[in-house]
């Protein structure tokens, strides 16, 4: 379920064999890196959409025989991303159809009445996360690699520089239209890469330019469709926190992120009696002028993403 609600995989793929012992003991630090890099592109306090996972990318480690030809950049490389990410998405794609179909049924507490437990489950998060979880098309369409060997530990705040290939699968279903090279053709570091076999076609430029490629294409699928979640349905769990069946279910877990939520609402002004709060939370700060420096739960995470890069940085 990571792969959903994400726009673009980025792939690290091992390089020689000689830093192949590296490859997996640095990638502790690679992935904070990556994450902290991503995320200092991408989020804008107060703006940006991120219930239910939503981010920029997904950082993914292939084991050795998964790229059998990672080494250099080259047509073979291409292939196998290409088919590494088809398989991922399959499988993906294959898990949600499996949600779509099970029927998730909960411990029904002995004195709830029918009614009231139809209710619940109605309401339940449950039934809606095939729903709330999308395999975005633009994640089947583009993938970035980033080559190991082209890596120097350095951190987040330089990482833009760094070389990928940035690659078209070719699957281009549910895309408002075709992908093209044309947008960046200034800015490719080398002659463009067509895969061996006919599997995707490749270019070679710097990190910065495919994350403004990636996200210009975000903008452009988000303005024609929207971020294809339900808005109704996820309106409707957020609804369901003010549900009162405490009596013979525990809703502790759900009423803390309620009680927390709510919390931070009042410190920035909001007022009991507008309730309820509807997702996604971009709409719930009108004014980011007064509200300029992000704050709360998710600003601790970041600084602690942030502080873990660092920390990890002596032991490389």
């Amino acid at each position: 379920m990571d792969c959903t609600n994400k726009t673009v995989p980025v792939y690290v793929v091992n390089g020689s064999i000689k830093r192949r012992g590296l490859y997996y003991a640095s990638s502790y630090l690679l992935k904070r890196v990556l994450l902290n890099y991503l995320f200092r592109k991408w989020f804008a306090p107060h703006r940006s959409e991120i219930e239910y996972g939503r981010f920029l990318a997904r950082p993914i480690f292939p084991c050795a025989p998964a790229c059998r030809r990672g080494a250099v950049a080259s047509p073979g490389l291409v292939e196998d991303i290409v088919i590494l990410h088809t398989s991922i998405c399959t499988r993906v794609e294959a898990t949600l159809c499996d949600l779509r179909n099970i029927s998730f049924r909960y411990a029904k507490p002995r004195n709830m009445p029918e009614e009231r437990w139809a209710q619940f489950l109605l309401h339940s998060h449950e039934p809606d996360r095939s729903e709330l979880h999308i395999l975005q098309p633009l994640f089947r369409a583009v993938a970035i690699t980033l080559l190991y060997d082209d890596y120097d530990d350095r951190g987040s705040t330089t990482m833009g520089d760094l070389p990928v290939l940035l690659i078209l699968t070719g699957e281009e279903s549910g895309l408002s239209a075709p992908i093209t090279f044309d947008a960046i053709e200034d800015n490719l570091i080398a002659a463009r890469i067509d895969g061996s076999s006919g599997h995707g076609r490749a270019a070679r430029t710097t990190f910065d330019t495919a994350i403004d490629f990636v996200m210009a294409l975000e903008r452009r699928e988000i303005k024609t469709f929207g971020l294809r979640l339900k808005p109704a349905r996820t309106a409707r769990i957020v609804d369901s926190w003010y549900a009162e069946d405490s009596e013979f279910y525990d809703y502790s877990e759900i009423a803390d992120s309620r009680r927390w939520i709510l919390e931070e609402a009042e410190r920035l002004g909001w007022k009991e009696e507008w309730k309820p709060l509807r997702w996604p939370s971009s709409g719930w700060v009108s004014d980011s002028k007064r509200f300029r420096i992000w704050s709360g739960l998710g600003a601790e995470c970041s600084r602690g993403w942030l502080k873990a890069e660092r920390e990890a940085w002596p032991m490389f």
